[in-house]
């Protein structure tokens, strides 16, 4: 089975970012999807971020398009429409039993909620059973202390029954998250924990 430093070419991230019914005004996604994507290529991917998050689910319905690693930091849409749409739901459940990697951050937990696999993929669903931890602990910047650290649940890694590997970290609220050297720290371990999965180049054998 290849792995991260096996292969010829740099492995491929699609990184699925909160544009349009996906953003909120809490968040700055095009900020943190950059920061997220800053994380991957040091790890050794190269990074696409898709600008149209329907679209790109839908062009992952085929198994020929699919990455090698899926990234997700996305909203929840709160227009009254399905999420994601038809199109994308039926990509979106293609990759989610592809045993490939799967990477998402803060608000993504709450999104594709017309999409049970979503949920069970992150490990939360019926399915769901969170095989590991990201735990540790964030400087509070600025602090009146600056010895000062707090305990804060950082996310979780989870094996799914497909195979697949699942990291979700909690942080990613905005784009100073990904200049905690400990966050970045831990995002890069789950990543590399991540890497260590990749499936052979190609379609896989079904």
């Amino acid at each position: 089975m290849d792995t991260l430093l096996d292969r010829e070419n740099n492995p491929r991230a699609l990184l699925l970012s909160g544009t349009g019914r996906y953003s909120d005004p809490q968040h700055d996604y095009d900020a943190t999807s950059e920061g997220l994507a800053g994380v991957l290529e040091e790890a050794g991917f190269d990074v696409v971020i898709a600008s149209d998050v329907e679209a790109a689910l839908t062009w992952l319905s085929s198994p020929w398009n699919w990455p090698d690693l899926l990234a997700v930091n996305v909203g929840l849409p709160r227009d009254g429409q399905p999420v994601p749409a038809e199109a994308a739901a039926s990509g979106l459940r293609s990759w989610l039993g592809s045993g490939r990697p799967l990477l998402a951050i803060h608000t993504s937990a709450t999104s594709f909620t017309d999409v049970s696999e979503w949920s069970d993929a992150l490990g939360q669903g019926p399915a769901g059973n969170e095989t590991g931890s990201l735990a540790g602990t964030l400087r509070i910047v600025p602090d009146p202390d600056p010895a000062a650290e707090y305990p804060h649940p950082l996310g979780w890694t989870y094996e799914r029954p497909d195979g697949g590997r699942t990291v979700f970290a909690t942080g990613g609220h905005d784009a100073g998250t990904f200049l905690q050297p400990q966050y970045r720290e831990l995002l890069s371990e789950g990543i590399s924990w991540l890497a260590d999965s990749l499936l052979p180049v190609g379609v896989p054998t079904e």
